[in-house]
């Protein structure tokens, strides 16, 4: 009949056990290391058999996987933190790229400002352009933090307060037949709510690298290209530029080069919105709309 009591004290338990994982974890952000840990692993069981040494490795291998799941570092070399390193490292080169065609337009447009007035347009939009990337490389930097410090807020602040919600809840409602259930409700959601983050950036990593990988490629790839024949450019127009001599030959090309950077650009930043902010952000929605249908379940009905 003092079940739901025993009930009570494990959820306490679990909120005090996540808030002291939180601690714990924050306290050892360089443990989980591939290299560190498994030489450790090594050297201990150094006495016993190859099988045995290969059984405890493999353990270890698994945790740090897990480990790497929830708490990664912000200088992986491997994983969703590495992918996002890489995805900042492209943006960063594109904006590179951006910057020395809008330069190439200036330079024309310095030396010849009464006929090439069409220019103005697409070195504007490059230059748009150019802040929305810089836009775009502070938002994976912010998904790198956030997927940082997230676990540790989760266990910390967010578990234990959504379980002392819900341990008032089952103590306020009276019907004890329910209270197992909404343990195992408010266990589940926990879980959820300690997995959604990680679980919505490897979402979106997967739109990208798998779904939309193509489309990627062949825009980076048609950028890179781009960009080799504006760097191409830029050294002759500058060369031209210190010989006293026209440069308005190379107005047409700019020209349409540009146009041919803005439209690649533009698809490359669309797809980059499409698969690193609304997928991760609906899928946040819908495990939090999917988190308060489960609510209704914990909380007992107003009379």
């Amino acid at each position: 009949m003092k079940n739901w009591i025993i009930n009570v004290i494990v959820l306490v338990l679990v909120a005090i056990g996540s808030f002291f994982l939180g601690i714990l974890a924050s306290g050892f952000i360089s443990v989980p290391r591939n290299n560190v840990v498994l030489e450790e692993t090594v050297q201990q069981g150094a006495v016993q058999n190859q099988e045995a040494e290969a059984e405890d490795e493999s353990a270890v291998r698994q945790k740090v996987s897990f480990a790497s799941f929830l708490f990664p570092e912000i200088n992986s070399e491997k994983g969703l933190q590495n992918a996002l390193n890489e995805k900042s490292a492209e943006i960063l080169n594109i904006w590179e790229i951006l910057k020395t065609g809008n330069g190439v337009i200036s330079i024309i447009q310095a030396a010849h400002s009464g006929n090439t007035e069409f220019l103005s347009p697409i070195g504007s939009s490059m230059g748009k352009i150019s802040d929305s990337l810089l836009w775009a490389s502070a938002a994976v930097v912010f998904k790198k933090y956030l997927l940082f410090i997230s676990s540790y807020i989760i266990l910390i602040f967010i578990i234990p307060v959504f379980i002392l919600i819900s341990v008032v809840s089952i103590v306020k409602n009276k019907d004890r037949k329910k209270t197992p259930k909404l343990v195992g409700v408010t266990v589940f959601i926990s879980l959820i709510l300690l997995f959604v983050i990680p679980a919505s950036m490897h979402i979106s990593l997967f739109a990208s690298n798998v779904i939309l990988s193509d489309n990627m490629s062949n825009l980076i790839t048609s950028i890179e290209e781009k960009g080799e024949t504006v760097k191409n450019m830029e050294t002759e127009i500058t060369g031209l530029r210190r010989q006293g001599r026209s440069v308005l030959n190379h107005s047409a090309n700019a020209r349409d080069l540009g146009n041919s950077l803005i439209k690649d650009t533009t698809d490359y930043f669309i797809i980059f919105i499409f698969t690193n902010i609304i997928i991760p952000v609906l899928t946040i929605i819908g495990i939090v709309f999917l988190a308060g249908f489960i609510k209704k379940l914990i909380l007992p009905k107003k009379a």
